[in-house]
């Protein structure tokens, strides 16, 4: 396990406290294939996030007294919405977490990804079939919610609960992601004003970095901010790996062949890693450095993202598990990084550090242009 994290035990004390044991949580999932439209949550960092977290509240459980059940319920799609490697993943995970962290599979989660999850519309039916679910959960509950829409009506749900029941319902705003005060993404321009009043609202809020602490300093009233910045943690069992050796084979024979081996694990659409920059730059040193570019496509926009008349190689491998945990604790794999970790953290970011992944990343103190990748990319070849 990570070093000991002051703010899991106290997300297991208002767990155990305010909610006696109860939680229910609403999570924000992205990798899903454009092509099927199938979630593939074993390459999402927001499961990660979301496993990472409890079940180090369950083992923070168990070291302590119990005078409370522990019973955490994740809401997660339909099985029609996740690919089969999804399913035999949960279960995995529901072994690790020893009975204390269910699944549930059946309350309309969105399909379509981020942005039908974060409309008043996408989440309809799933607001619906969770009124009627802690209508029935007796006694007091925490309920843990990401999704904005989703949040604006739990938010007045818990009004008419603890009126009903005093402080029957608690609420706690899990935001990993959000505008601060030098970054404003743009896949949250419809939503950046609910967070803020979501902020105000829940009775905690949970977010991933301090710049996030400091932006939403202004729109809290004096409720409990948690910096939760654990977003993965690699010792865990369940995220353990079985090296791919055809995949290492593969990585020993472009070395013997001279090639220097870039490997892009993360979606090429999200514009925070900037991969048509990227692309671009190694196009211009491959001129001067042989170069085999590693790519995942784990959302499938790989052929309206990637030019035909590229000068580079260009090699799609697998993004399961094992193959990723090869490649990043594969010094010879050079990874281009370039998002804002200050302000926009990932869970692949942790891995890599826990693994001493052979990163190429903005220097410490900012973002750069393309001038400046262009730099850092040569410099970690020629050192490679």
């Amino acid at each position: 396990m990570l070093e000991y994290n002051e703010n899991i035990l106290l997300l297991h004390n208002i767990i155990m406290g305010a909610g006696q044991g109860k939680v229910v949580h609403v999570p924000m999932f992205s990798m899903r294939s454009y092509e099927t439209n199938k979630y593939d949550l074993t390459c999402d960092g927001n499961m990660n996030r979301l496993v990472s977290v409890w079940i180090n509240v369950i083992k923070t459980y168990l070291r302590g007294p119990k005078t409370e059940k522990l019973d955490i319920r994740v809401i997660i799609p339909s099985l029609d919405d996740m690919t089969p490697q999804s399913v035999d993943f949960l279960k995995k995970i529901e072994d690790e977490a020893e009975g204390y962290l269910t699944f549930m599979y059946e309350f309309g989660y969105p399909s379509g990804g981020p942005k039908v999850i974060r409309s008043l519309n996408g989440t309809l039916e799933l607001n619906h079939n969770l009124d009627k679910f802690l209508q029935k959960l007796e006694g007091k509950k925490v309920v843990v919610y990401e999704p904005e829409y989703v949040g604006t009506f739990v938010e007045g749900l818990k009004k008419s609960f603890n009126e009903y029941d005093y402080r029957s319902m608690t609420t706690v705003f899990w935001c990993p992601v959000s505008d601060t005060e030098s970054t404003k993404p743009s896949f949250l321009e419809n939503v950046r004003y609910v967070d803020r009043e979501l902020a105000n609202a829940c009775d905690c809020l949970m977010v991933a970095t301090s710049n996030q602490v400091k932006y939403f300093s202004s729109y809290n009233t004096g409720n409990l901010v948690i910096l939760m910045d654990m977003l993965i943690d690699p010792s865990l069992s369940i995220f353990s790996f079985k090296e791919d050796k055809e995949m290492k084979d593969s990585i020993d024979k472009y070395e013997a062949d001279g090639k220097h081996v870039i490997y892009f694990p993360f979606r090429l659409s999200d514009p925070g890693y900037r991969f048509k920059d990227v692309l671009k730059c190694l196009e211009d040193i491959n001129s001067l450095y042989p170069i085999v570019l590693l790519y995942t496509d784990p959302n499938d926009t790989a052929k309206d993202l990637i030019p035909k008349d590229s000068n580079l190689e260009l090699v799609k491998v697998s993004s399961n598990r094992d193959t990723y945990y090869t490649c990043i604790s594969d010094k010879r794999c050079i990874i281009p990084y370039f998002e804002d970790v200050a302000d926009i953290m990932h869970a692949s970011w942790q891995e890599m550090e826990f693994y001493k992944s052979s990163v190429v990343s903005w220097d410490l103190g900012g973002l750069g242009d393309e001038k400046h990748m262009h730099r850092l990319l040569v410099d970690a070849i020629e050192n490679s």
